[in-house]
């Protein structure tokens, strides 16, 4: 916590009045220090600390150790000097203007005259005398300002809100539907054709047990009788292109090939294999 800093108004109204700083702004340039009275000065207008009449010259505040112990004010007037002798009342020079006194005869200056002027009599205190307090610890910005403006929440002013009872939640159970099951008969993939151009024809479930007795068995050479209809251009359209361009006969039927439905070959392969099976003897 800051130690209070006490200034002492020297003109005006106020002149006399012992204040305390609060802070420090700028505006346009120019610092002010605020005090507590709600006054604020030019802070080139203000004295440091001191106990020397001459410093307080164009000022209108100075900083002053105690509020006890402040800078006292007396105007200058004509002394007044009665004779002894008699009741006449003489007025006599104030005394700033008998030392300052110039010339020959020690004749009085009217025009540096002190009469009409204050006279400063300093405090008690003699130092050590601090400067004047610094922006660092007393500078406040509009930014602040902003901030402590803000109303501050006030919990006793806040009236609580009844809060009712939640009600209890019964989740719905919705009644469940049995899906039908479905059983899934074992289907027939096509593998499309190996390396060689063999196409191959499995059976999905691999468990079957026929599946594993055709492929597991031992093999014999066997001759099968495999016809095939399909649609085909005429052997002059084949010649026209096996003479007329380069590897014409072959691009022709590779051609032709791409064309052929690939299922129609399987469907005949397999009923030349029934037939084959059903007509042989066993072996």
């Amino acid at each position: 916590m800051k130690r209070p800093r006490y200034f002492q108004w020297l003109d005006g109204e106020l002149q006399g009045t012992v204040t305390t700083l609060v802070n420090i702004t700028e505006t346009e340039g120019e610092y002010f220090y605020n005090f507590a009275d709600g006054e604020s000065c030019n802070m080139r207008f203000i004295a440091k600390m001191t106990n020397q009449p001459a410093m307080l010259k164009n000022k209108f505040m100075v900083e002053i150790a105690s509020p006890s112990d402040p800078w006292r004010f007396e105007e200058i007037k004509m002394g007044k000097f009665k004779n002894a002798g008699d009741d006449e009342i003489i007025d006599v020079p104030p005394l700033e203007d008998i030392t300052g006194a110039t010339g020959n005869g020690n004749e009085l200056n009217v025009e540096k005259s002190k009469l009409g002027t204050k006279k400063y009599t300093p405090p008690r205190f003699a130092g050590p005398f601090s400067e004047l307090p610094s922006l660092d610890d007393y500078f406040y910005s509009e930014e602040q300002e902003q901030v402590e403006q803000k109303p501050k929440f006030v919990a006793s002013m806040v009236k609580k809100k009844e809060l009712k009872p939640r009600p209890e939640f019964t989740p719905v159970q919705e009644p469940v539907q049995e899906e039908p099951v479905q059983v899934v008969q074992p289907q027939q993939t096509y593998t499309p054709p190996s390396a060689n151009n063999t196409p191959r024809f499995e059976q999905a479930d691999s468990k079957d047990p026929v599946r594993i007795l055709a492929k597991t068995c031992k093999k014999h050479p066997t001759e099968i009788d495999l016809t095939i209809t399909i649609n085909l251009p005429s052997k002059s359209i084949y010649n026209i292109a096996a003479s007329e361009f380069d590897n014409g006969g072959e691009k022709f039927v590779n051609y032709l090939i791409e064309d052929i439905d690939i299922n129609e070959i399987i469907s005949s392969l397999r009923e030349s294999l029934s037939e084959s099976y059903a007509s042989s003897s066993d072996e």
